[in-house]
């Protein structure tokens, strides 16, 4: 895909679709993940929870994933002004969606992996933007009863 029209696609879609929404006065949650906030890599691994999934297949990692790249383009990865312009919509709610799109049905991961993210993700809402997410919409969609180490 080509990173120029990601980059514009989002940066002007979003400001035109929370328009609209005032507009009409559309309520909605904004399911956003926590590295969306930072500015940049370094502030990403500044926020990032000190434990990390042990997913069995690390492709499921945000963190591998991140290790891996020789150059990242910081205006496709994070976008903190963004999230601002949310939060200074009437009627919007920017919710959780993890710090790190944590999958929480991946084999291999403990409960305390889970909790350091979501911590991760309300620590860098609520330190950049003085925000309490009220809602998480889990990454996939992704739910169970069983806790983490009990999944085989």
């Amino acid at each position: 895909m080509n990173q120029t029209w990601l980059i514009i696609s989002h940066e002007a879609a979003i400001p035109k679709i929370l328009d609209l929404f005032a507009q009409y006065d559309i309520h909605a949650t904004w399911a956003t993940v926590g590295m969306l906030m930072a500015e940049s890599r370094e502030e990403w691994e500044h926020y990032s929870p000190d434990v990390k999934p042990s997913f069995t297949n690390q492709l499921y990692s945000a963190y591998s994933w991140m290790k891996a790249q020789p150059r990242i383009f910081n205006e496709a990865l994070f976008a903190p002004e963004l999230v601002k312009l949310v939060l200074d919509t009437p009627n919007q709610e920017l919710g959780s969606h993890s710090f790190s799109h944590y999958y929480t049905m991946a084999k291999g991961q403990r409960l305390e992996e889970w909790e350091a993210d979501l911590v991760a993700a309300n620590r860098i809402a609520w330190e950049k933007f003085q925000h309490i997410h009220y809602s998480l919409v889990f990454p996939r969609n992704q739910y169970s009863k069983k806790k983490p180490g009990n999944r085989q």
